[in-house]
């Protein structure tokens, strides 16, 4: 978990007025993402 990704969607993003749902859908992907921004996707079975 990035919190310096995330940080920047909650402070940016959601200051900037985007929808709650775009924030929330980039909320997740900084959740699985390293500060560089690279997305780690994760598989469920």
């Amino acid at each position: 978990m990035s919190v310096k990704l995330s940080s920047y969607v909650w402070d940016g993003c959601a200051a900037a007025g985007m929808k709650l749902t775009s924030v929330a859908i980039m909320a997740r992907l900084a959740d699985y993402s390293n500060d560089d921004g690279i997305y780690w996707p994760v598989s469920r079975r």
